[in-house]
């Protein structure tokens, strides 16, 4: 507060004080609109990065809910065949399983790509065990049955060595007969 001495009267100068208040409250709400922004872009870069981090997260493991193993029929000796597991929301497509059947003849190696979509839900491809000569060695598809059909679990003839099947963004992935799964190419990316 300023002021002014006129003779024996002496007068404040309220216009200049306000004016000092005023820039105080300018600059205070300059500084605070400043840190609000700072802030709201913050935690818009904090929930992109979430966002991302959890589409990568669903991408991969979507993958992982398609699994392949053998199955034998009840009733049959040597009817056994693959059986395609499908427990996403989402089909998998271009399925390839290379794998062998070790019989009492020299082993017979097998190379399945004939799946070009598999829709949720699981399936047993029987092998052509009367007839596995010529150009398809498996039958087409049918849905799984628990009653007709028991998973090998401990066999030592039937081995997968790879599985191949793109996923429904367009990525690519392989498996090991030991369930290691890796991407191997992201559309994103390739040209």
């Amino acid at each position: 507060i300023f002021e002014y001495d006129i003779g024996d009267n002496k007068m404040m100068d309220w216009g200049a004080a306000g004016e000092w208040a005023n820039a105080l409250i300018a600059t205070v709400a300059l500084f605070l609109a400043w840190k609000a922004g700072t802030r709201a872009k913050q935690l818009y870069e904090d929930g992109k990065k979430n966002e991302k981090m959890q589409e990568q997260l669903r991408r991969r493991s979507e993958p992982a809910k398609l699994s392949v193993w053998f199955a034998a029929q009840k009733q049959g000796t040597y009817a056994w065949g693959l059986v395609l597991n499908n427990v996403a929301e989402r089909p998998f497509y271009d399925l390839l399983i290379e794998g062998e059947y070790c019989a009492a003849t020299p082993t017979v190696h097998f190379s399945y790509q004939y799946v070009k979509v598999i829709p949720p839900g699981r399936f047993f491809v029987p092998y052509k065990h009367k007839e596995p000569e010529g150009q398809y060695l498996f039958d087409h598809p049918k849905d799984y049955d628990d009653g007709l059909l028991t998973p090998l679990l401990t066999s030592k003839k039937h081995i997968i060595h790879r599985i191949s099947f793109t996923d429904s963004d367009g990525f690519q992935w392989e498996s090991d007969g030991l369930g290691h799964l890796r991407e191997k190419s992201n559309p994103a990316i390739s040209i």
